[in-house]
């Protein structure tokens, strides 16, 4: 499976000169893992949620587009991207959706002022009492 990611990876880390070893070192994902990824063999690399950030991770080092080879993955594994799942969610929220989450931010940030002017009267009688106390 994912060979077309794994042939992405590898030929641009050959072109760049770069050792499995030192990107091992340079992107903290083991030599092991980075080894399995390009030879695209699932049964050595861990869980899928892992691999997608260590395959975004080594593209990345590798200056390649991490959103590019993320979409080969998932084509290669035969997932819809993240992005691509959410997107329609987005679209049905409702407005009184919207309407509830803007009070739910309006009342949070109105109790966050609240605090913060209680902190600065609490300040300004502080204040005062070490005023008057001299």
């Amino acid at each position: 499976m994912m060979n077309m990611t794994a042939q992405i990876l590898k030929e641009n880390r050959e072109k760049l000169g770069l050792s499995i070893s030192e990107v091992a070192e340079s992107t903290k994902i083991s030599s092991r893992v980075l080894d399995a990824i390009e030879r695209g063999d699932l049964d050595d690399l861990p869980a899928l949620t892992f691999l997608r950030g260590f395959i975004r991770t080594y593209a990345r080092h590798l200056k390649l587009d991490p959103e590019q080879v993320m979409q080969a993955f998932n084509e290669e594994m035969g997932e819809v991207s993240p992005r691509a799942m959410t997107q329609p969610e987005e679209a049905k929220v409702s407005e009184e959706e919207k309407l509830i989450i803007r009070k739910s931010l309006t009342s949070r940030t109105f109790a966050a002022l609240g605090i913060l002017i209680l902190i600065a009267i609490i300040i300004f009688v502080k204040h005062l009492v070490v005023k008057y106390e001299k």
